[in-house]
């Protein structure tokens, strides 16, 4: 997305596929190569939670006006599953019905990510080569794929603990090595949260506009 300062409220550029096309929109609303303006992320806002909390709380202040004290421990012995269990469905509803009354949200937010002119925009995200940091782009996708898939099977390790814990009938075979097995899962999911949080910190910095990399 595009606008002409980079803290306007409401960015009036249409949403486009690239720099390029913001660059082509520009261009055909009046401006001139020399002309600053700004360009950004364009993330669609998306319905992705409700709190069934406050439905709760609202089903227990209607009891409680209608009918008094008699109500006052309804719903108190919700517990966490459940609550869990209502969001879920709620959201489900709700995305249903705002798709029915075809008022699903159109509009998004714009994460800003450079300020310049035309020009610049033009030799710094259009007009530079981009065969050798598509490669780039492909070997550090690789490498956060395996990054992914190494913290995967530290949570399935964790999961398959869990269930061992739960039955009585295979627990007693683990019983002397737990603590150990525990403690080692838990420095292997550290290390692989650590690796991946420095690999995302130094992708950003290389390739994401706004670091101290070139930004393309």
């Amino acid at each position: 997305a595009w606008t002409r300062k980079s803290n306007d409220d409401i960015w009036y550029g249409g949403i486009c596929d690239s720099v390029k096309e913001c660059i082509e929109e520009a261009r055909y609303e009046g401006y001139e190569d020399s002309d600053t303006f700004a360009l950004g992320y364009a993330v669609p806002y998306e319905v992705d939670y409700i709190d069934g909390d406050c439905v709760i709380e609202a089903l227990q202040e209607q009891a409680y006006d209608e009918l008094g004290e008699v109500s006052e421990s309804w719903l108190d012995n919700i517990t966490r599953e459940q609550r869990e269990d209502l969001n879920n469905r709620l959201l489900k509803v709700i995305l249903e019905w705002l798709k029915d009354c075809k008022e699903e949200p159109s509009f998004y937010k714009v994460e800003p990510f450079d300020e310049l002119t035309l020009q610049e925009a033009l030799e710094k995200y259009v007009d530079h080569p981009t065969e050798k940091l598509a490669d780039k782009y492909q070997l550090e996708l690789e490498k956060a794929k395996q990054e992914a898939e190494k913290t995967l099977r530290v949570v399935r390790i964790e999961r398959i603990f869990e269930e061992i814990e739960k039955d009585g009938k295979h627990a007693i075979n683990f019983v002397e090595n737990h603590k150990s097995y525990s403690e080692e899962v838990r420095q292997a999911k550290l290390e692989c949260y650590k690796d991946i949080q420095n690999y995302v910190a130094e992708f950003k910095k290389k390739y994401l506009p706004g670091g101290d990399g070139d930004g393309r």
